[in-house]
């Protein structure tokens, strides 16, 4: 068994200073059943801030697919302004979300716990009275204004619910002594921004270790609520009856609310694959303390066997409607969900919680007037729970905090325990591995912006024990993401090419220039215990796992030292994306600036590494495709390659994980890959264009564009090294990123010599040296090939759809023979003499 971190911050009552974690990792416990203790005992680290490894947000080591709306990888570099966000979590959720999911269950599932975990109580539980009525008398409002004055009226709401909160907790656990793996506590944040690195906002519940008001930072929260209360009510004392322990019990024989399921509108939906049983969900590892101060441990939910297709029922704009009985639609067709202004809001702020520290989910509340209702969001979509009236039904308030303070790390989105891994040459590997974690300024931790998606995140770690004899005492990295299962792996695909190249006489001295890769590991959802692989959600439009691959640590470009290693740098991942090519048949089909690498070897000279493989498409796929350009490049069909890499015969992967891969080819999602500053015109224009090696070529041009333009070394001013936020090139909607770079290509207006007006002096150079040249030479023509191909589709569309077969021939012909055209001009040959001189 493996145990390997996946934390938020940091521990609530840090005894050190020290930044590290000991990670055990061991073979065969059940990390469920038997965690390991000593994980939580040797972890005594001052809680350090996730950074991006520059201001602007940009990651090391990713390379989502470019999206055709508002970006979080834009919001990230602009400071994630809130209109923003919002718009895009509004596109990004509207068909990734479940609503009205059953309340008890949502808690078993995500937390953990059941009712008959909640301990006996000779007098039962109850709500305080008092506290209650002054909550129904008042309302809150957030205050916006920079200076948090506290008004007693309007404060006093949100203290009156929290001290409801803090009174059934006192209730569950009388005693004094805090026995709990996780003692935090839901606040009341008081109108005060939680710090993080991406955005300044205000929820107004955090659950965590209670610290200064003033420190609280995102890592340092387990979980996050929004109230929204505009009307006063008088409480009348009726409602104040007695949880009694049957009312409780009773719990479990509730009438099941059939919970409404959206999904996507207009979108043919392909015939789903049987599912597998579902094991029973997963047991909580907490155990709370009864009066008497016996111990009892949560049992498991019996094992769930789902044996037939869920219809999607009808569906309602706002979640807070009662559940809707009108007859389903069209299972053929699905729908979008319109978010009220709180519900948006509450998204807003499970989108922060999972974009900061190491998580695979996050959970959240919202209260609206006296009902509430739950959240939960992951890489793969959201789900909210029905709502309740915390009055009308107390014992269902009671599940709800009973559950979340008893849950523990893993149970609030922390996944600390994965099975196994495989060396960097594809072999199991049996023994126990050991990581220290070594979070610091100079190596912060880096986490992607967002909570749809990859989510990747770069963990700074060192090996310990069996893990220093095999991997060394040299400084790692784990990067940990969720790509969709229709990726193939990055590991395979690394321990492909390096086996490959370093075979090749010719091609084996690049070798320093590839990855130097460790051990790796997938997952299926339900090996990581993810709520979403045992909850009856809507089928995710996007399924993934994950993938953790430790490798050695290199640094971003924001650390180079002068033109002279830039240039040696940029040359090495040249010359080794062409080997990659020529030698094992593999196109990167991303190069970027955040996956442009280096390290200075033990002589002190700098190497230059390409990362990022995951993305990539083997040449017999391309050229497979070229070849049938007729078919796979019509309007209405998916470019998204499908790449065969093959595996060493040693590696082994996780049945489940394969299994997921394979059920989800029939079902492919649809992309546009790169990355958008750096994606060539022809792919920013369509998604029905075959990427090429010229394609791969004219991302290298543009990288070194940006980084001519956009550096700013570190100066005793700025002592900071970052790039600038480049306008146009970075926004989120790909008509403008095509628009701005066509003008740039073309010199509309002098936008060529307008681009590096604020070019840094030691770098400005490069235009001289290489980027004139390489424009004159190849990439003038691009907007000349760009219009004609996209032209050429224009026509194309209409001409399938009238049937006309000679017209469909005539354009393909023009198109194959520009493409053709572009591909002998853009060549590695000229683009090497140019780079030689």
């Amino acid at each position: 068994m493996v145990y390997f971190p996946r934390f938020w911050g940091g521990l609530p009552f840090p005894p050190s200073r020290l930044v590290h974690m000991s990670v055990e990792m061991n073979m065969g416990r059940d990390p469920i059943h038997d965690p390991p203790t000593e994980v939580y005992k040797k972890f005594y680290s001052e809680p350090q801030p996730t950074k991006s490894s520059s201001p602007d947000g940009r990651l090391p080591s990713d390379s989502s697919p470019t999206p055709l709306s508002a970006s979080f990888n834009e919001l990230s570099m602009r400071g994630a302004d809130d209109a923003l966000v919002k718009m895009a979590l509004m596109q990004v959720l509207q068909d990734k979300t479940d609503v009205n999911y059953d309340i008890v269950k949502f808690i078993q599932h995500t937390l953990g716990f059941a009712p008959d975990d909640i301990p006996e109580r000779t007098n039962g539980y109850s709500l305080d009275e008092n506290n209650c009525r002054f909550y129904s008398s008042r309302t809150y409002h957030k205050l916006d204004t920079p200076h948090q004055q506290d008004f007693a009226g309007e404060r006093a709401c949100c203290h009156a619910f929290q001290d409801i909160v803090w009174d059934l907790v006192r209730q569950l656990q009388p005693t004094a002594k805090d026995t709990r793996s996780f003692p935090a506590k839901l606040m009341f944040l008081h109108d005060r921004v939680v710090q993080g690195d991406f955005a300044s906002y205000k929820p107004d519940f955090g659950y965590g270790a209670p610290i200064r008001a003033n420190k609280h930072r995102w890592e340092f929260l387990g979980a996050c609520g929004e109230m929204k209360k505009t009307r006063t009510n008088r409480y009348r004392a009726v409602r104040n009856r007695p949880i009694t322990m049957a009312r409780i019990k009773q719990l479990k024989k509730r009438q099941k609310v059939l919970h409404r399921i959206i999904v996507k509108k207009e979108a043919s939906v392909p015939p789903k694959s049987p599912k597998p049983p579902k094991p029973s969900p997963r047991p909580p590892s907490h155990r709370m303390t009864t009066r008497a101060g016996a111990k009892r441990k949560a049992a498991p939910e019996p094992v769930v066997h789902v044996t037939k297709k869920r219809k999607a029922p009808a569906v309602k704009t706002k979640q807070a409607e009662e559940t809707s009985s009108s007859p389903p639609p069209d299972p053929r067709k699905r729908q979008l969900i319109d978010f009220s202004d709180a519900e948006l809001q509450m998204a807003k702020y499970v989108n922060e919680l999972l974009s900061h520290g190491i998580r695979s989910y996050a959970f959240g509340f919202l209260v609206q007037e006296t009902r509430m209702s739950l959240w939960y969001v992951d890489r793969m979509g959201m789900a909210t729970s029905q709502s309740f009236d915390i009055f009308h039904d107390p014992e269902l308030f009671l599940l709800v905090i009973a559950a979340l303070h008893s849950a523990n790390r893993h149970q609030l989105g922390a996944t600390l325990e994965l099975p196994r891994a495989v060396s960097g040459k594809g072999t199991a590997i049996k023994k126990s591995l050991s990581f220290r974690l070594r979070v610091t300024p100079s190596s912060p931790l880096v986490v992607a912006y967002g909570a749809i998606g990859r989510g990747t995140t770069v963990v700074p770690v060192t090996a310990e024990g069996h893990a220093r004899k095999l991997f060394g005492d040299e400084k790692l990295v784990a990067k940990m993401s969720w790509p969709s299962v229709h990726r193939k792996s990055e590991a395979t695909i690394i321990r492909v090419i390096r086996k490959k190249i370093g075979e090749h006489k010719d091609a084996k001295k690049y070798l320093k220039n590839i990855v130097d890769l460790k051990c790796s590991l997938d997952m299926s959802g339900m090996e990581v215990k993810l709520p979403r692989a045992f909850m009856d959600l809507s089928e995710p439009y996007e399924p993934r796992l994950l993938r953790t691959l430790v490798m050695k640590e290199y640094l971003p470009l924001e650390n180079i030292r002068s033109l002279g290693d830039f240039k040696t740098v940029y040359k090495h991942i040249f010359e080794a994306h062409h080997w990659v090519f020529v030698v094992v048949g593999i196109l990167h089909r991303d190069p970027s600036l955040s996956n442009f690498l280096f390290y200075y070897d033990d002589d002190g000279n700098v190497v230059g590494i390409l990362a990022d493989w995951d993305v990539s498409s083997s040449k017999e796929d391309l050229a497979a495709l070229r070849d049938g350009v007729d078919k796979a490049e019509r309007p209405e069909d998916s470019l998204d390659v499908s790449t065969t890499v093959p595996r060493t015969d040693e590696e082994t992967k996780s049945e489940d994980a394969a299994k997921i891969r394979d059920a989800g080819t029939e079902q492919r999602p649809r992309y546009r890959t790169g990355t958008g500053p750096f994606m060539a015109l022809d792919l920013l224009a369509t998604t029905k264009i075959v990427h090429r090696y010229r394609h791969d070529l004219e991302s290298f041009f543009y990288i070194l564009c940006y980084f001519c333009a956009q550096f700013r070394p570190s100066t005793p001013e700025n002592p900071k090294a970052h790039f600038a936020y480049l306008h146009g090139w970075e926004s989120g909607n790909t008509k403008q990123v095509h628009t701005t770079k066509y003008s740039f290509l073309e010199n509309h207006d002098g936008a060529f010599d307008a681009l590096f007006g604020n070019a840094d002096k030691q770098y400005l150079p490069l235009v001289d040296q290489w980027i004139w040249p390489l424009h004159e030479a190849m990439f003038r023509h691009v907007a000349e090939f760009s219009n004609k191909l996209e032209n050429n589709y224009g026509k194309l569309g209409p001409a399938l759809k009238r049937n006309a077969t000679h017209l469909v021939e005539e354009y393909m012909a023009k198109f194959r023979r520009t493409s053709e055209k572009a591909d002998s001009l853009i060549t590695y040959e000229s683009f090497r003499e140019v780079l030689s001189q």
